[in-house]
């Protein structure tokens, strides 16, 4: 996520497909629907939401999957130096999928408060991000992002999150004497990025990245991801989605 926000009136829309492939599991979501709308000189509201593809043979449940639905707020916006900070309150939506995995005392309704931060120089433009999620889910990223041609950007990025929970075994001995221990758990997942960006038309680009993780274990996730879309921006003014 980086800091720049759409002007008032301005409306950018993506559509995309992801492929993210582990070592004993697949899953494809098709469409991933983002719209963002600028709201405010420093203010714009925004929605993603997935539809996972089902697969009975992998037990990938189809439906629409997590939804994520943010403010986004400039809190610095400083178009002379390209320097720019902001925050993106949001609230994230679990999709069906995970809902079978959560304990009874768990909410569907999460909520997030990512910060990203923006140096461009024209050519070239360096962004990082990090945040909390509630539920103990912590990430932190950064990247970079080179104007190849006028017409074709190349990124590179990379992120780690992790949380933290308890977990709690139960031993019975040979006397019938149970035995509850309890332990913490961290799990972490790392993760770089390649990506690709085209303008082909006024306001309209295509862009596609691949990811893997690094350092990450099957059980946190491990694999290859793989991005592709369109995104098209409207309104008055032409900024930068």
């Amino acid at each position: 996520m980086d800091a720049s926000l759409l002007a008032p009136g301005n409306a950018a829309l993506t559509v995309s497909a992801l492929s993210w492939q582990g070592t004993d599991a697949s899953e494809v979501d098709l469409p991933v629907v983002g719209v963002a709308v600028g709201v405010a000189p420093r203010f714009q509201i925004g929605a993603s939401v997935p539809y996972t593809v089902g697969d009975a043979a992998s037990g990938v449940a189809g439906g629409w999957g997590t939804t994520y639905l943010s403010g986004k707020i400039g809190l610095v916006q400083n178009d002379g130096n390209g320097v720019k900070l902001a925050i993106a309150p949001t609230i994230q939506v679990l999709g069906a999928g995970v809902l079978s995995s959560l304990s009874s005392s768990e909410s569907r309704v999460t909520w997030g408060l990512p910060v990203s931060a923006e140096v461009d120089s024209g050519d070239a433009r360096l962004f990082a991000s990090g945040g909390y999620f509630s539920g103990g889910i912590g990430f932190a990223g950064g990247g970079v992002g080179v104007q190849a041609s006028s017409r074709v950007m190349l990124s590179g990025s990379f992120s780690h999150a992790w949380s933290s929970g308890t977990s709690t075994t139960s031993i019975t001995s040979a006397t019938g004497t149970v035995t509850t221990l309890t332990s913490d758990v961290t799990n972490t997942r790392s993760e770089v990025f390649g990506g690709l960006s085209i303008a082909v038309a006024p306001h309209v680009g295509v862009f596609g990245s691949v990811g893997h993780t690094i350092g990450t274990t099957d059980a946190n996730g491990a694999g290859l991801t793989i991005v592709g879309g369109l995104s098209i921006l409207a309104g008055p003014s032409g900024s930068r989605p």
